[in-house]
């Protein structure tokens, strides 16, 4: 398996944190490519959030709640650490207020595998700095292949 140099930052925080427990990885634009990338290099499984769990309740997705989100973290990092991609998706149908307390809590969680969950669109509510958050700058990632594109 080849490692991407981008993802060493975040492979290193997640051996310091001895592989387990909640881990956020902010990307400067949504790139689902990159999400599976980073499980990809760095081993680990990857699920999405949104087409997993949310599609099956449509229109209805949004009655689902962070308590749900936590189940569906447990279940995961009870078999293997993670990249949980598209948890933005239920985040943003919730208070803002509610995300940022979310967001802080699941960096405090104590999860048998590591979880890392990719963030865009609320960077602002990620606490930094902070030993379980890692920023990836625009320039160290790959650009976006046209095939990249239509396969999402």
């Amino acid at each position: 398996m080849h490692q991407a140099e981008w993802t060493t930052p975040i492979k290193q925080a997640i051996q310091q944190h001895k592989n387990r427990g909640g881990f956020i990885c902010i990307f400067p634009d949504y790139r689902p490519d990159l999400f599976l990338a980073l499980a990809h290099s760095l081993g680990l499984a990857s699920f999405d959030y949104r087409h997993e769990v949310m599609s099956g309740y449509g229109w209805d997705a949004e009655q689902l709640s962070l308590k749900d989100l936590d189940a569906s973290i447990a279940e995961c990092a009870a078999d293997t650490a993670t990249v949980l991609g598209n948890v933005e998706a239920l985040l943003s149908t919730k208070h803002v207020d509610a995300c940022g307390r979310w967001i802080t809590g699941f960096l405090e969680r104590d999860l048998s595998h590591a979880i890392v969950i990719p963030i865009v669109i609320n960077e602002a509510l990620v606490p930094a700095p902070h030993p379980r958050v890692h920023r990836v700058a625009a320039s160290a990632l790959p650009d976006q292949t046209l095939i990249d594109r239509l396969s999402f």
